[in-house]
């Protein structure tokens, strides 16, 4: 079915760091070339979009019937699997030393010294979000993010078809900077988990290859484990009037009327960090604007 629905004043657009993108480039909006090939008439050029993309913790219930039992747990005394996150209430930020070797090889792109390079967050049970779950056991995950990364992945459409997922490629450890912060967070999580307070607890690695010694042994490690977290951004991002992201510093659509983006993808940096808190920022500083647009 199709619904035409009208607008008196604005259309607030908030479909997500994935949705947004793909509603704007099937509404002609984007890349001239890229909806050209996918049989869409462009109505607005953005030669310059780009899109990025960022991992954080996702976790999700799966079963209606176990979401059920523990929202009545949780509101009958506060505790049960929702008093949690879900995976880990425990985790760490790190920077790098300032005389490391890969802050003396590479342009800092954290925004201070302030500014972590990684993240593990501490889950004590299996923790994935790509490979198949062990079926026996005991586990204690270490989960190594980098938190300002610099690879930059793509979202384009994969037809004109706005039931059809559009093609995503993060293009996750594709620079030599990103590659080399890894490498220093395996090795930091591998001294955790050696540390003598473990004895006893940690008995071994799942598999081999997370003990590696060497750098060339943690990129073969990372290459068949290494995967999205699930917290993409920038994928609208907003800019100087003049500048190359899709948004202006009013959240509104450039070279168009009326289209205001509020939500992740309007980031215009990668933040050292979860991205809830500044979602929640563009969202206050959005009814802010709109408020004082409308007269409101």
């Amino acid at each position: 079915p199709l619904d035409n629905v009208s607008a008196t004043r604005e259309v607030i657009l908030s479909a997500g760091a994935i949705g947004t993108p793909q509603i704007l480039m099937l509404s002609g909006i984007g890349r001239s070339l890229d909806l050209a090939a996918v049989g869409i008439q462009p109505i607005v050029d953005l030669p310059e979009w780009n899109a990025n993309s960022n991992e954080t913790l996702d976790p999700l219930f799966r079963g209606g019937e176990a979401l059920d039992a523990a929202l009545e747990q949780y509101h009958a005394n506060g505790t049960g699997r929702l008093a949690a996150n879900g995976v880990s209430n425990n985790m760490a930020f790190y920077r790098l030393p300032e005389n490391s070797s890969v802050l003396a090889e590479f342009e800092d792109p954290t925004s201070g010294p302030g500014s972590p390079h990684y993240e593990h967050a501490f889950a004590n049970g299996f923790f994935t979000t790509s490979q198949i779950q062990p079926t026996s056991g005991s586990y204690f995950s270490i989960i190594s993010v980098i938190v300002t990364p610099t690879s930059r992945g793509f979202i384009t459409l994969a037809s004109n078809d706005p039931f059809q997922h559009p093609t995503i490629d993060p293009k996750m450890l594709t620079t030599d900077y990103d590659v080399s912060v890894m490498i220093e967070s395996v090795k930091a999580a591998q001294r955790f988990a050696a540390a003598q307070a473990w004895d006893g607890y940690i008995t071994g690695p799942y598999i081999d290859s997370v003990n590696a010694t060497t750098d060339d042994g943690i990129k073969e490690y990372m290459s068949q484990w290494a995967t999205t977290i699930k917290h993409p951004f920038c994928t609208a991002r907003l800019s100087k009037e003049d500048g190359e992201g899709v948004a202006d510093g009013q959240l509104l659509l450039k070279k168009a009327k009326g289209v205001r983006i509020v939500d992740a993808s309007v980031f215009p940096i990668i933040p050292a960090g979860h991205p809830q808190a500044m979602i929640y920022i563009v969202a206050e500083r959005a009814a802010d604007v709109i408020k004082a647009t409308w007269d409101m």
